[in-house]
């Protein structure tokens, strides 16, 4: 584990230091896991977070052991301790252990946000999609894709020949200012893409959610990723295909959306004071 970060991490409800930040738990047998967004000191959509973890844990056939209340304290406690004032947490839930560590994101260069990032397909299937669950084969094997490639992200392309999501996040297509992302069903559902979704609908977008076939991406003016971390990032390429990361409709999205993470730290602010 190379991703972490900061002096002092929560393993139990309790603080450890990690002097040389080498995560004190054991990663074996799939757990479930969790990254939310650290930002000006608030876990962003922490209510959305604890939802998910809780479907993942429904999903694997097994019970989550720490309240919410607990999960929510021990975030606060790494934020203190580590003087966290914008970044991101990981949350591992292994057997009966919960550590929450803060962590390296992986993020584009600033200038990535208004060129667009290059991406790169990927024949890839998460075993269990709609489930948050660690998997060292499956991060290693996009990790080395993405590297090999010099690329941000990779998408990942099921056996029928569909993109489903990027390994780190979750893709939408734009054409003639209709929207299109891949259905619940087949992805790992992501909290800023369902931000996306309500940010669309209540603006009067038209929404498809529908398979994306690789025949099809010629078809479409725009794509952009979006993940916890790394918020709405345009794309400029899949491959050899370029798109446009300059679409109007594109720049209001990403608009809205750091309007949306705003109005959320206010009122989030409010309610602890």
């Amino acid at each position: 584990m190379n991703d972490c970060a900061g002096r002092v991490c929560i393993l139990d409800g309790k603080e450890e230091f990690l002097p040389d930040h080498n995560i004190p738990l054991s990663l074996e047998g799939n757990p479930v896991y969790e990254v939310l967004r650290i930002y000006r000191e608030i876990p962003l959509f922490v209510e959305d977070h604890l939802e998910r973890i809780k479907k993942s844990f429904s999903l694997i056939g097994k019970t989550l052991v720490q309240s919410d209340r607990n999960i929510t304290s021990g975030l606060y406690r790494l934020i203190k301790a580590n003087r966290l004032e914008n970044g991101a947490a990981k949350m591992i839930f292994a057997g009966t252990h919960c550590l929450i560590y803060s962590m390296k994101p992986y993020l584009p260069s600033p200038s990535g946000y208004e060129t667009g990032v290059k991406t790169i397909l990927m024949e890839a299937e998460r075993i269990m999609p709609n489930a948050k669950i660690w998997s060292m084969e499956f991060r290693d094997s996009a990790l080395k894709k993405i590297t090999d490639h010099d690329v941000f992200e990779s998408l990942l392309q099921n056996a029928e020949g569909y993109v489903t999501e990027g390994s780190r996040s979750n893709v939408f297509f734009i054409r003639e200012h209709s929207v299109f992302t891949p259905p619940e069903t087949d992805i790992l559902p992501g909290i800023t893409r369902k931000k996306v979704l309500h940010l669309l609908i209540a603006n009067g977008i038209k929404v498809h959610l529908e398979p994306i076939h690789i025949s099809t991406l010629k078809s479409f003016e725009t794509v952009f990723l979006s993940g916890t971390t790394r918020k709405i990032v345009p794309v400029k390429t899949i491959g050899q295909l370029g798109y446009n990361p300059s679409h109007p409709l594109l720049k209001k999205i990403m608009i809205d959306f750091d309007l949306l993470v705003e109005q959320y730290v206010e009122m989030y602010k409010n309610q602890l004071l």
